[in-house]
């Protein structure tokens, strides 16, 4: 049961006309009905499909707390 340690990030944007924001919480659902517990995840309520500099700010954040990247 190592893999549950896996850390994890996922974003997406509520706005996202390519890839619709069901399947990114079917997605969701799927990894926290897994068991993982060392998960990111969130919605960006403004978000399109590309990716935003809150977003990179959020995955960064994430990296910081799992010890990947240093603490600016």
């Amino acid at each position: 049961a190592c893999h549950v340690r896996l850390p994890i990030f996922a974003c997406h944007g509520a706005n996202d006309r390519v890839i619709h924001v069901s399947l990114f919480l079917q997605g969701c659902s799927r990894v926290l009905s897994a068991e993982f517990t060392n998960v990111f995840l969130h919605v960006q309520p403004d978000g399109g499909h590309s990716v935003s500099a809150f977003q990179y700010d959020l995955c960064v954040e994430a990296m910081q707390q799992w010890g990947f990247v240093p603490k600016s």
